[in-house]
């Protein structure tokens, strides 16, 4: 049996995910909690970062090399071309947009929502450990604290990353013009990266996520999922999830 750790929260946890799901594999996923997961990956991983995927004793960490194994051991359903010219521009964009896109929301996203706890609570502990919500209940500000230092999240940062995430999205909406995919004529990992990543932006249904009704998020949380809506990004990612991540595609793992 295959195990996926992850955050439930995690978008890059989302990208390793939909890819194992996408292949059809069955897998175990293990859902661990921000702050107390460095029990597990301290011992898994050269880094404490999650996705880890652990298969017959090999250890592969990292949502892209998650992929890279996946296609390897399963080349059915190929997320990554077969042509050199495709699979180099997939590469590109897909570290292009963990860069910049991934990581900067991720800062945006907790430097207004971190001052929510009861929001944070929700999302950190769906389909986690049953002692999730008691933990946060005594540990919450100590393991938001950490996040902002981990993150180097201030007001300044929250803002440059805003304008890098708007930087993104107006270069996708470029690349996109007149295209049905980021690369070639098919579903492939660039655009599996830019629908995980942007997921928590427009909420698709088809995410593993119970997402909070809008009005559990800060009033500035909405305004930017309205603003940064105006982008082609946005009716692809829904299109992506709804064409290529079916409604129950979590039933794929077991928990």
């Amino acid at each position: 049996m295959l195990r996926l750790y992850t955050f439930q929260i995690s978008h890059f946890a989302e990208k390793a995910r939909w890819a194992l799901d996408w292949k059809g594999v069955k897998y175990q996923e293990r859902r661990l909690l921000p702050g107390p997961h460095l029990a597990v990956t301290r011992r898994l991983g050269k880094v404490t970062s999650v996705p880890i995927l652990m298969c017959d004793g090999q250890v592969v960490q990292g949502s892209s090399a998650i992929i890279d194994f996946a296609d390897e051991r399963w080349p059915d359903r190929p997320l990554t071309s077969q042509l050199a010219a495709e699979r180099e521009r997939e590469r590109e964009l897909e570290r292009w947009l963990d860069d910049e896109l991934g990581a900067p929301l991720r800062r945006v996203f907790y430097f207004h929502a971190l001052g929510e706890p009861n929001l944070v609570r929700q999302l950190f502990t769906q389909r986690g450990p049953w002692w999730g919500r008691l933990f946060y209940r005594v540990g919450y500000h100590a393991v938001a604290r950490r996040i902002r230092a981990l993150y180097e999240i201030s007001a300044d940062t929250a803002e440059q990353d805003r304008r890098r995430v708007e930087a993104v999205l107006a270069r996708v909406d470029q690349l996109l013009e007149g295209r049905t995919y980021l690369v070639g004529d098919r579903f492939g990992r660039a655009d599996l990266t830019l629908a995980a990543l942007a997921a928590s932006l427009w909420r698709p249904p088809e995410h593993c996520m119970r997402w909070p009704p809008d009005e559990a998020y800060p009033p500035r949380l909405r305004e930017l999922r309205a603003e940064l809506g105006r982008w082609r990004a946005r009716d692809h990612v829904l299109r992506m999830y709804r064409e290529h991540r079916a409604a129950d595609a979590a039933s794929q793992a077991t928990s």
